[in-house]
């Protein structure tokens, strides 16, 4: 999956946004109103700040972020807030090079789970 599958996979599974228009901007489901990012503008994958929305949103949802740098690799967890106990264990065969990629591809591991 390259970047900006994951990007749009985050957007709609982690976010619960959808395109109304291709492109236009994101869409926000619950709150039936367009998001603040225009169809190119929303990379968590490579955007930390756009990331950490994600960790935001996980949050809300009651999970907690951990991370670890190892060897030049970032591990991150999600971990249910009430159990303390992970929500997917991290998938250490992609080995992210950057934080905001290790946030994703965990995020999604939890959707899948």
């Amino acid at each position: 999956m390259d970047n900006r599958e994951i990007d749009k996979q985050i957007a709609e599974k982690i976010m619960g946004w959808t395109r109304v228009n291709p492109s236009l901007c994101w869409w926000d489901r619950k709150t039936e109103q367009p998001t603040k990012y225009l169809k190119t503008g929303w990379r968590p994958s490579t955007t930390i700040a756009h990331a950490f929305e994600v960790v935001e949103k996980m949050a809300k949802d009651g999970a907690e972020l951990r991370m670890d740098y190892v060897d030049g690799n970032w591990l991150v967890w999600f971990y249910c807030n009430k159990t303390n106990k992970p929500l997917c264990a991290p998938d250490n065969k992609d080995h992210p090079k950057t934080p905001a990629m290790a946030i994703c591809l965990a995020a999604l591991a939890c959707m899948e789970a």
